[in-house]
């Protein structure tokens, strides 16, 4: 039966937009079920910003992700910093939750990796896996009857199925004007990376504000982390205008003695945050989007490369069993990762919500509430469980 199937697919040919994490982890995925695929990425991937030699964007990778990463010889444990621990406490109160690898039976929490070095040690394996590369932008996108026709300045390209994985401003989105429902967010993210005193020793940080939560990863060099700061708009464009001492005061007197004493700041940078979702990954029968071009989530908790991977490995579920050109197994995948995209949004909203209710009251229950569950190794293990994406829900 399989391999009725892999002599069934190997005339079937498959166009992925987009050579980031997703994408590229798909495209190695269909070509061993013995799809003819092609990735299209706009330039060669190169080196993004960086300050100390690392990655100014990074992305936490989970244990379920990083085995799924493995299983396609795609994980390079040097580009990974790993987190054994994180410390997670309210501005407002003093009680902190705190996830230890040890105590929940796992070697780490997670990794921190450097994105753009990632993309670009992915992209260079493709080629050995049977996929070829095209470096161009579409412009144009048509639906035949059985077929799909993606035109470039100088070609048009003819395929059986096309995959969308091609970011928050995806053009497979926008050529097929998919719907998207919009969860407002007024917050922008302030993104840098520092240099203290103190090394971090695999410990990830992170303090809810009432402006927003920040966090403090860790990355491969022992005393550099890598900030996220969620935050109105307003402070995000205020506090890029700090000078770097006043700036790196204000994170000393954040974090307090957890961070040590900021030595360097590197180039700070800001971006909108989105929570959206495409209301179909696929909206047509031959066309399936996933990743950051069906959802954008907030960075709190690091679900962003996950969820996009849950996307990828259900996908690769339903096509080695059906094959991409079963409608109804397609549909079935769509709706699961629908409602699955709806879980998590609203729940990051909700945990958002909770944290920017000021006054005493909200702050007294917010700190019972992590003592509580400080305390209960039963439920810190099944909150592990589910953030590194093994729990019953990550994998529904």
């Amino acid at each position: 039966m399989v391999n009725e199937l892999e002599s069934k697919l190997s005339s079937k040919r498959v166009c992925i937009l987009g050579a980031g994490i997703t994408g590229s982890s798909l495209a190695i995925g269909l070509a061993r079920l013995g799809y003819e695929v092609s990735v299209v990425e706009r330039t060669t991937p190169r080196s993004g910003p960086s300050c100390f030699g690392i990655d100014v964007r990074s992305i936490a990778i989970t244990p379920a992700s990083k085995d799924f990463l493995a299983s396609l010889n795609l994980w390079n444990e040097a580009l990974a910093a790993p987190y054994r621990s994180m410390s997670i406490c309210e501005g407002q109160g003093v009680a902190n939750l705190d996830f230890d690898s040890e105590e929940v039976g796992q070697t780490c929490l997670g990794w921190i990796v450097e994105a753009k070095k990632f993309q670009i040690d992915i992209w260079e394996k493709l080629n050995s896996e049977g996929v070829s590369k095209i470096t161009d932008s579409p412009v144009a996108l048509s639906m035949k009857e059985e077929s799909i026709e993606l035109s470039f300045s100088d070609k048009t390209l003819t395929f059986d199925f096309l995959v969308g994985a091609d970011g928050a401003d995806s053009f497979v989105r926008s050529q097929l004007a998919v719907p998207v429902k919009k969860v407002s967010s007024n917050h922008f993210a302030l993104a840098t990376i520092v240099k203290s005193d103190l090394e971090h020793d695999g410990v990830a940080l992170q303090k809810f504000l009432d402006v927003g939560p920040i966090a403090a990863l860790p990355s491969t060099s022992a005393r550099v982390r890598t900030i996220i700061w969620s935050q109105t708009e307003e402070l995000a464009k205020d506090r890029l205008q700090l000078s770097d001492e006043d700036f790196g005061g204000l994170l000393e007197r954040t974090f307090g003695s957890r961070i040590g004493k900021i030595e360097e700041v590197g180039k700070r940078f800001i971006f909108p945050l989105l929570q959206q979702r495409v209301e179909s990954f696929a909206p047509t029968k031959r066309i399936v989007i996933l990743g950051d071009a069906a959802r954008s989530i907030h960075p709190l908790a690091g679900f962003g490369a996950n969820i996009g991977l849950e996307d990828v490995r259900s996908l690769l579920e339903v096509t080695s069993e059906k094959g991409l050109d079963d409608e109804s197994a397609i549909q079935r995948y769509s709706i699961r990762r629908q409602i699955r995209s709806d879980y998590v949004i609203y729940l990051l909203e909700g945990i958002l919500g909770a944290y920017t209710n000021v006054g005493p009251r909200f702050s007294w229950l917010r700190n019972t509430a992590i003592d509580f569950v400080n305390k209960q190794a039963w439920i810190k293990k099944q909150i592990v469980r589910e953030a590194s994406g093994d729990g019953p829900i990550s994998r529904f």
